[in-house]
C-alpha cells in the first residue's frame, strides 16, 4: 500500500495512476495446491471468488475515465470473515 501511495504521489501529474487490488480468497488452483489443505470438494472452496469476479473488478478499474482515479479496491464473498 506505501508503495501503491508512493506511486500516486509521484506520477499522478503526469497522469499514470496507481490501484490497489485487494481480493480475498479467490476459487483457483493456487487456492487448492498441494499444502494448502483444501480440495475441489471443500465447502470453503465452493464458496470463493471466482476469477472472473475479479478481473470484472479490475476491468471497471481500469476503465474509469483519465480525471478520475480509484485508490483501493477490496472484494470478498460474502461467506469470508472481513479480513483486516
Amino acid at each position: 500500500m506505501g508503495l501503491k501511495r508512493a506511486i500516486d504521489e509521484e506520477f499522478r501529474e503526469i497522469g499514470i495512476r496507481a490501484v490497489s487490488i485487494c481480493p480475498g480468497g479467490i476459487h483457483t488452483e493456487f487456492a487448492m495446491g498441494e499444502g494448502r489443505g483444501r480440495s475441489h470438494d471443500d465447502p470453503e472452496v465452493s464458496t470463493m471468488m471466482s476469477a472472473e469476479d475479479v478481473s470484472e473488478v479490475i476491468y471497471f478499474t481500469l476503465t474509469r475515465p483519465r480525471s478520475m482515479r480509484m485508490m483501493e479496491a477490496r472484494l470478498q464473498s460474502m461467506s469470508e470473515e472481513l479480513a483486516g
